[in-house]
């Protein structure tokens, strides 16, 4: 006896539909398709669209299966050959060191060595793609792209050669400066003065004690660590700066007072008063330093594009610490003197306290509860 095959259940699909007729819908042309499924389909049915005899709706709507397919799979070798391109991208990027272009000042890039072609090492666009800033030449020199340093992904304003936390972006107002522009002129003729500011932001404080008449100020966008390291600090009068209150930079700055190269070096910081209650600068400068309080507490705003929008305009301008100036004249003998000038000085009386120690600073803050308790 013969064996019967049994035979698939023929596929029913509403399929009398003809591409070439005029007024044809495509979409009822893929509603159809979609609904088909592979398994589906037998012998017969595939046999039929491939037939030049039969209904050409229903070849097409077969054509278009294997057409999907057939993008899916070149799709998916894509996406790897994409995943392998970028590992070897990756792979062949280095980093390098270089002077910009308009201020000479370094930063860091990043370079494709197979292709030469120059990105920013700290700015990426809004898809995570790269940015690409210029090309290497085989002598080494760069050709830079002609919009490589502008727009809001500023590869200049964004570009450090060193670590930096967006939160320490502020620069310090020039109240600030004002409030301790006495006390250095009691030290040195301001249009002789050098200033050095190891900490770069965006270079406003040059801008700011110029405005009080002060020219020389050292100020660069550089690694000070590296700088300190290799005994390269340059030839400077006052040290005056607000250095980044995160990790570990205002022990460092402290210890960094107490090196050969400040030998009796004046110094004027600007940081948040809880660092006087520290032992790693209590133990060494209390009762020997003195302290410069603003009466109002002091407002920073960081340059544009430095740090990202904050919902509140408080959080996004103000210190979330007091700040006062930790004020050193170089000597035991010449501190006092500062401090005696200051605190008999009429033109800053109204606006600055001072206090000798810890101590001192923590009686401000009861004289200035009974204050507000008393109004």
């Amino acid at each position: 006896m013969s064996k019967e095959v049994k035979k698939k259940p023929s596929l029913e699909r509403n399929l009398d539909i003809n591409i070439a007729r005029s007024g044809c819908s495509w979409n009822s042309v893929f509603a159809t398709a979609s609904s088909i499924q592979l398994e589906e389909l037998d012998d017969d049915f595939l046999k039929r669209t491939q037939s030049k005899k039969e209904d050409k709706g229903l070849a097409a709507i077969a054509n278009l299966g294997k057409q999907v397919a057939k993008d899916k799979h070149k799709a998916e070798r894509e996406e790897d050959n994409s995943e392998k391109s970028q590992e070897s991208f990756s792979a062949s990027l280095t980093g390098k060191m270089v002077a910009h272009p308009k201020t000479k000042e370094n930063f860091l890039i990043l370079v494709n060595e197979k292709t030469m072609a120059v990105y920013s090492a700290s700015e990426r666009k809004d898809d995570g793609n790269m940015i690409k800033i210029g090309h290497m030449r085989k002598d080494k020199t760069i050709k830079w792209s002609q919009r490589a340093f502008l727009g809001n992904n500023d590869a200049r304003e964004q570009c450090f050669p060193f670590l930096t936390d967006p939160d320490d972006h502020c620069e310090s107002p020039l109240e600030a400066y004002k409030d301790i522009v006495p006390l250095i002129e009691k030290l040195h003729a301001k249009e002789k003065c050098k200033i050095y500011d190891p900490y770069y932001c965006d270079g406003a404080v040059k801008l700011n004690m110029q405005t009080l008449g002060f020219p020389f100020v050292h100020n660069v966008k550089e690694d000070c660590y590296e700088v300190w390291s290799a005994g390269s600090v340059p030839n400077f009068d006052v040290l005056m700066t607000n250095p980044p209150y995160s990790q570990d930079h205002v022990p460092k700055l402290v210890e960094f007072l107490s090196s050969s190269a400040m030998q009796s070096k004046p110094w004027f910081l600007l940081m948040p008063q809880w660092v006087s209650k520290k032992p790693y600068f209590a133990d060494k400068w209390d009762k020997k330093a003195f302290f410069v309080v603003p009466k109002r507490r002091y407002i920073y705003y960081p340059p544009k594009t430095f740090r990202e929008k904050k919902a509140s305009d408080v959080h996004k301008k103000s210190s979330p610490f007091v700040t006062i100036w930790f004020v050193w004249g170089g000597s035991l003998v010449q501190t006092r003197q500062l401090y005696d000038f200051f605190k008999n000085h009429q033109e800053r009386k109204g606006l600055c306290d001072v206090a000798r120690s810890k101590n001192g600073l923590r009686d401000l803050r009861r004289k200035g509860k009974r204050k507000r308790c008393d109004s």
